[in-house]
């Protein structure tokens, strides 16, 4: 396990994943559950990554977009077990075998 301290660029939760190097572009496959990091920046990655959306579609409806954020996150979003336990800025990464 590793200890990382995070940037500030990320706008989506695959920055994170390629960041963290949990994407195996051979295989195409990700590993989202591998990666812990506090609810604070959790908040604020949904929150960037909602603003770019909302930039890229300005005319979906707020429900529309609401549902293709939890949608993504549900799918490339890190892990949130440790949320109240880590200190915002930094990620907890399980390395890949």
């Amino acid at each position: 396990m590793l200890i990382k301290k995070l940037p500030k660029k990320f706008k989506d939760p695959e920055d994170l994943l390629y960041w963290a190097d949990l994407v195996d572009k051979e295989a195409n496959q990700a590993y989202p559950g591998r990666i812990y990091i506090s609810k604070k920046d959790y908040v604020e990655l949904k929150r960037k990554y909602k603003k770019a959306l909302r930039k890229k579609y300005p005319y979906i409806s707020p429900r529309k977009l609401e549902s293709s954020v939890e949608m993504h996150f549900l799918n490339l979003g890190p892990n949130q077990s440790l949320e109240t336990v880590l200190k915002p800025g930094y990620a907890v990464i399980y390395e890949r075998e």
